[in-house]
């Protein structure tokens, strides 16, 4: 989100621009609200995994970085959704009025936007809408959910592609 606002504002200090796991925010493009969890005092632990990953509760599913997760949610009481402190909370309101969707159209630069498949977080409908809005834009989207960065051994490969290749948008 941030580098959303950072190119729309100051364009001239970005060459190339990695969207991951990410929304245009507005009404109908928010990432999932992290808020609701916070506020929910039964099963944060679960909510959290199961927007973090919407195949959590396939018993069939061979996820390793979640049950990762999910362990050391349960044995560390100072994560998310634990521990919530002031500069999170402040992060978490920030993050609700997060609305790039008007100002998208407006960034020239090669972008690349990376998504898991199964991210509940930043679902598939919000990358999809940024590619329609930014036309220099190639869309990925990896087997994963918000972790797909970690899930998809594919992943990292290709944002370095991206990113170490010739062409530069400010010298097009």
């Amino acid at each position: 989100m941030v580098a959303q606002h950072l190119v729309t504002r100051f364009p001239n200090k970005v060459n190339k621009l990695v969207l991951a796991c990410t929304s245009p925010g507005g009404n109908n493009f928010s990432s999932f609200d992290l808020r609701k969890i916070v506020s929910s005092s039964k099963n944060q632990i679960e909510s959290w995994l199961q927007l973090l990953d919407s195949r959590y509760k396939i018993p069939e599913e061979n996820l390793p970085i979640l049950n990762m997760v999910k362990d050391a949610l349960h044995t560390n009481t100072k994560l998310f959704p634990h521990l919530i402190t002031d500069g999170l909370t402040r992060q978490l309101e920030a993050r609700s009025g997060h609305d790039c969707v008007n100002s998208l159209r407006d960034i020239p630069h090669q972008t690349l936007i990376v998504g898991g498949r199964y991210d509940d977080i930043a679902p598939l409908k919000n990358l999809l809408e940024m590619h329609r809005l930014i036309k220099n834009s190639q869309l990925q989207i990896f087997e994963g959910g918000h972790l797909f960065l970690m899930q998809d051994k594919q992943a990292w490969p290709a944002i370095i592609s991206f990113l170490v290749s010739e062409s530069d948008t400010l010298k097009a």
